[in-house]
């Protein structure tokens, strides 16, 4: 079955294995066999950042960061990879 879910509507995006769960603002989860590299290019340029080689956020739902964790608005704590954390850190610590 095809799901859409809204860009607007996305807290966060976790890799399983070979698949992805999408979960939303309002509680909901969409799981689906693709891969994370694959979701990522379907993302609109910019708007998107990828933290951990298991997690990818949209910039607007980060409400504070270091370099070894996010925190997103409406969630918790999200890890931030060692592999990630220089060039998250360089795109989150730029004026807005």
């Amino acid at each position: 079955k095809n799901v859409s879910v809204a860009v607007d509507t996305i807290l966060y995006i976790e890799s399983l294995d070979n698949y992805v769960r999408v979960h939303t603002i309002d509680g909901a989860t969409v799981t689906s066999k693709i891969s994370l590299r694959a979701v990522e290019e379907q993302l609109p340029d910019g708007e998107f950042i990828r933290i951990h080689r298991s997690f990818v956020v949209p910039e607007k739902r980060i409400a504070k960061f270091s370099s070894t964790e996010v925190v997103l608005s409406k969630c918790g704590k999200l890890p931030v990879g060692k592999t990630y954390s220089e060039a998250a850190m360089a795109v989150l610590s730029r004026e807005k």
